[in-house]
């Protein structure tokens, strides 16, 4: 196959967990499509988004990490976890490098 074009998925998955990884990924996409187009639509909710989003930024390197850990937009996924150890209480981050 030719080069690819969009992010690469090698990092995320490998042939043991390659329907967990589409099937979070299309969860994702099905609870999440239309706030991502209001993000693109909607100067108010995307400066919204953005100030939360720097909010949990600051909050995370104030604890100490160098990885920001947000919490998950679906139930515990065993493809992501936080090097740092992170432990809190909503028991499952997806890890977001800044």
């Amino acid at each position: 196959m030719g080069n690819e074009i969009s992010y690469p998925l090698k990092p995320f998955m490998n042939d043991s967990n390659r329907d967990v990884f589409w099937d979070m990924s299309l969860s994702i996409i099905n609870r999440m499509s239309a706030k991502m187009l209001l993000l693109n639509s909607d100067p108010h909710f995307f400066t919204e988004v953005f100030q939360d989003l720097k909010n949990q930024r600051d909050a995370s390197y104030s604890l100490g990490h160098d990885v920001q850990c947000m919490p998950a937009v679906s139930s515990y996924c065993p493809l992501f976890s936080c090097p740092s150890g992170c432990s809190r209480e909503t028991g499952s981050h997806l890890m977001i490098q800044f």
